[in-house]
């Protein structure tokens, strides 16, 4: 199933809206882990999405085996689309 180009084009404009945001916030916010969740959301294959908040998780303790998941994932071409 194709999406047209004014779809790919809206994705584009709210993954660069979000990580706009996301560089704004202090690594490891809430702010900036929301970001990069959202951009996961528009887009699950993002790999600067997985590779940033997989670091941003693993140094939260609650949350670092998610991070792990997330690193692990940037390296599984399957799993991620090359993005920086």
């Amino acid at each position: 199933q194709s999406r047209s180009a004014n779809e790919r084009h809206k994705e584009e404009h709210s993954i660069q809206q979000l990580k706009q945001i996301a560089y704004n916030h202090p690594d490891g916010s809430a702010e900036m882990i929301s970001a990069w969740k959202k951009v996961l959301s528009v887009d699950k294959r993002n790999l600067e999405a997985h590779v940033t908040l997989g670091w941003a998780l693993l140094t939260s303790s609650p949350h670092a085996e998610m991070g792990i998941q997330m690193l692990e994932a940037s390296f599984d071409s399957a799993r991620v689309t090359p993005t920086i």
